[in-house]
């Protein structure tokens, strides 16, 4: 006969009575607000881009703006889900059920500890690798007594690698001890109102171990910091300029101000104007009609450059003066030729 573990016992019993003692109605509504205000960032990105007629741009941007917006979607669907009234209540775990778990538990993480007096537990997976990226060990921390609550686990990076630039972002998929679920929060939340205790810390688990790039707090290729496109220097994601047109990573000495839209871009979307020598972007500088030069719409005259303004004067003057002198020698005045 297989002996039982009393300290795991007790621990399999104390977790069933906080179990079904989580009423629904502690439930907490969480809004996806992070997606929302990338879609409105990504927004009015596009509207400039279209205000410059930035073909390329618009384009790329619409793209994130749909993969966002569909991002978003799938939160609120989650979250309305959530909300239903359930007509058949899930089963809970039994006291048996949750011992085997704990043991499964015991065997399969490095580390598993419960806090009675604070109800949590603390499962601690081994290092998390991603794409040759170490991370370090992760804690699970599961607040037993907040089962009622949306997402009632954070995961603490115990031996953290965080992102340049973001000491919060210890994973890719990890803000401020928040984990970003993505497609695993129904299976998660299913887990934790079903009482399978081992499923849950598996699932989270197993979303520490993969990496999606279009859902990062911090992708992967930025975990370091960011490249100039231009002179190939490394800069912090929050100290990067981006080129409008071609969004271009870009350091601040790299970064060129458009001086008529005030507009950031980088040395192969701006040109000089060839009258005052200044820089303007593409969208901003127009090609003069008679030499096909570039210049910034204050240089303009009568959609010419200065220069071809001033050579058609010089030309007109030149032109009247010898009209004048023809007209002179038709009144008579001798012309001596030698």
């Amino acid at each position: 006969m297989t002996e039982r573990n009393r300290p795991l016992e007790r621990m399999a019993w104390q977790l069933f009575e906080l179990f079904n003692a989580t009423p629904r109605s502690r439930f907490k509504i969480e809004l996806p607000v992070a997606p929302w205000q990338e879609c409105v960032r990504l927004a009015k990105l596009i509207r400039k881009a279209q205000a410059h007629d930035c073909v390329h741009a618009t384009e790329h941007l619409l793209q994130q703006f749909l993969e966002t917006q569909q991002t978003l979607i799938s939160r609120l669907t989650a979250l309305q889900q959530e909300l239903k009234p359930s007509s058949n209540a899930s089963p809970r775990s039994t006291v048996s059920d949750l011992y085997l778990d704990l043991k499964a538990l015991h065997e399969e993480f490095a580390s598993v500890e419960y806090d009675r007096h604070n109800h949590q537990l603390t499962v601690t997976t081994d290092e998390i690798v991603l794409d040759d990226l170490h991370l370090g060990p992760f804690a699970i921390v599961l607040e037993c007594d907040q089962l009622g609550n949306v997402s009632p686990f954070r995961v603490e990076a115990t031996d953290a690698n965080p992102a340049s630039g973001s000491s919060q972002t210890t994973h890719p998929h990890i803000q401020n001890d928040t984990l970003c679920e993505g497609e695993g929060r129904v299976p998660l939340e299913r887990a934790l109102r079903e009482g399978r205790l081992f499923d849950f810390f598996l699932i989270v688990r197993q979303i520490l171990g993969s990496y999606n790039p279009d859902s990062a707090f911090v992708r992967i290729d930025e975990w370091h910091g960011l490249t100039c496109q231009d002179c190939g220097s490394t800069v912090d994601a929050d100290d990067r300029d981006s080129c409008l047109r071609c969004e271009s990573d870009l350091c601040s000495d790299c970064s060129y101000g458009c001086q008529s839209c005030s507009e950031r871009f980088c040395n192969g979307c701006t040109e000089a104007c060839e009258v005052c020598h200044e820089y303007y972007c593409q969208a901003c500088l127009q090609t003069c009609s008679e030499c096909e030069l570039l210049y910034c719409e204050g240089c303009r005259t009568d959609e010419k450059c200065p220069n071809c303004v001033e050579k058609q004067e010089t030309e007109a003057n030149f032109s009247s003066a010898a009209n004048r002198s023809v007209h002179a020698v038709r009144l008579g005045e001798a012309v001596v030729s030698s």
